[in-house]
């Protein structure tokens, strides 16, 4: 071989070593383009990120309930920021639901004494009199202890036959002369042993019934309830003229209670519906009331 030969071979490696060296020179530049490409990417992306947060605004929380009733005063043009002061709450309205009570004569000894403010017992309904002259004389303490225990209190005259209605309804009126607008209505009790074994009238009872209960009336300015008896109320008040008058009923079962013929229509405000509930072993009779508190003297 000559040496222009050689010379050619010489210059021909040359440029294939130099092409080469050249070809991962440019495919080092393209890989450091593309990897200062993507870390600007991720620059401009985390700033993008960081401007969007920056011109969204935080929503305003609603408050859990709604204000009830108007606000204290009117606002002025757009509200600016969260309200001042907290909402106004309406007092809540007294639920209609079962009320216990109790009705009680000397013959219960001291058993309000027994009684606590925090007792299920909300209301109490004290013997007051009886005929034309007889006086339970427990009443004036249990009267005023009621009070005391913060019950709702109420008062009953048991009647008699064949004294005169309105000396007996003067004679209740009389003793329970201080009756409050939250005291229970005065109460008529009606019951067998009101009447004598035989010889009853039953056009008289009923005039005379009806003779005592407005007496009651118009003393107090309110109408009076009457207590008695399915069995009763049927053979002997059976006369839509009661109707008027709030029926509490004695009915011992456990069932829905019956309703006399004169209160088929309104039905009945009170139920007796035991003879034996207990306060620390002493009994006396268990009354239920359905409604609003406030039914039991309104």
């Amino acid at each position: 071989m000559n040496f222009l030969s050689k010379l050619i071979i010489f210059v021909i490696m040359s440029i294939i070593i130099a092409i080469s060296l050249l070809s991962f020179k440019i495919i080092d530049l393209t890989n450091s383009y593309k990897m200062a490409q993507s870390k600007v990417e991720k620059i401009d992306a985390k700033l993008d990120f960081i401007s969007a947060k920056k011109s969204v605004k935080k929503p305003i929380e609603k408050p859990i309930r709604e204000p009830i009733g108007k606000p204290i005063r009117e606002p002025i043009g757009e509200p600016i920021g969260e309200p001042i002061g907290q909402p106004i709450e309406k007092p809540k309205e007294e639920q209609e639901k079962e009320y216990f009570g109790i009705d009680v004569s000397h013959w219960n000894g001291d058993i309000i004494s027994e009684i606590s403010e925090n007792s299920e017992i909300s209301f109490i309904i004290c013997k007051a009199t009886q005929g034309e002259k007889i006086i339970d004389y427990q009443f004036k303490r249990n009267w005023t202890l009621t009070k005391k225990r913060n019950k709702i209190r109420g008062a009953y005259h048991f009647y008699i036959y064949h004294n005169d209605p309105i000396k007996q309804a003067n004679h209740f009126c009389n003793q329970v002369n201080d009756l409050q607008k939250t005291d229970i209505s005065l109460i008529l009790d009606i019951e067998e042993l009101s009447l004598p074994k035989n010889n009853v009238n039953k056009t008289k009872l009923k005039t005379d019934v009806i003779k005592f209960l407005e007496q009651v009336e118009k003393r107090t300015g309110r109408i009076p309830i009457l207590y008695t008896d399915y069995s009763f109320a049927n053979e002997y008040l059976n006369d839509i003229k009661f109707i008027k008058y709030p029926l509490w009923l004695a009915e011992y079962t456990k069932k829905t209670p019956r309703i006399p013929f004169a209160w088929k229509k309104t039905g009945l405000m009170i139920l007796q519906k035991s003879n034996d509930y207990s306060i620390n072993s002493t009994k006396a009779d268990y009354d239920v009331f359905f409604g609003k508190k406030e039914g039991l003297y309104k």
